[in-house]
């Protein structure tokens, strides 16, 4: 399989190494993404993908962002093909930013980091804590969970309470849960032997 290889810039944003389109996409992005939705919308989801990749690679290196998240929210939530997604992780430049400025870079960090969490990928643990740092709440659900079920369930509590406005409905009922287990067991301690 034949790979694109991004330029890597200290500090900047280089994508994944990716495969090459199977087909001929148009040049320019803008046009790939296009014609992208338009095989969605018939239905055309092997067609779609192609061009989709043909936009990550026609793309600048300020628009790779964008056009990266589109076909990651393409391949994660509109195809399922989250082992795909959870795939560009292998190559080991492919880090999140140091800063969460940019919402595009949050979106696609995101769904990265999801895909890596339903693949069980080796660098899932590590980006969902630097999704933490972004305000993810699935991230923080995710890290908080692993943290539990680890044993450290004060520091899983700490961690949700302190991101409750954001956590989806998965880290709440953790939340509720913890909670629920500590009302339990301080009321165990306060009965007689």
């Amino acid at each position: 399989m034949l790979t694109q290889t991004p330029p890597r810039r200290a500090g900047g944003f280089a994508p994944p190494r990716l495969p090459v389109p199977a087909i001929s996409t148009p040049d320019s992005p803008e046009a790939c993404a296009d014609a992208a939705r338009a095989a969605e919308q018939a239905y055309d989801y092997e067609m779609a993908g192609e061009l989709w990749l043909g936009a990550v690679r026609a793309s600048t290196a300020a628009e790779a962002p964008q056009r990266l998240a589109d076909y990651a929210e393409f391949l994660v939530e509109r195809l399922g093909q989250v082992e795909a997604c959870a795939a560009w992780l292998d190559d080991p430049a492919f880090a999140p930013p140091g800063d969460w400025k940019s919402s595009t870079l949050r979106r696609l960090w995101a769904l990265v980091g999801a895909a890596a969490a339903a693949t069980a990928h080796p660098r899932s643990a590590d980006l969902d804590v630097a999704l933490v740092d972004a305000g993810d709440g699935a991230a923080v659900a995710r890290t908080a969970a692993r943290w539990a079920a680890g044993g450290e369930i004060d520091r899983s509590a700490a961690l949700l309470h302190a991101h409750t406005a954001s956590l989806p409905a998965d880290g709440v009922a953790l939340l509720d849960r913890l909670r629920a287990d500590r009302q339990v067991a301080a009321q165990a301690a306060l009965q007689p032997l």
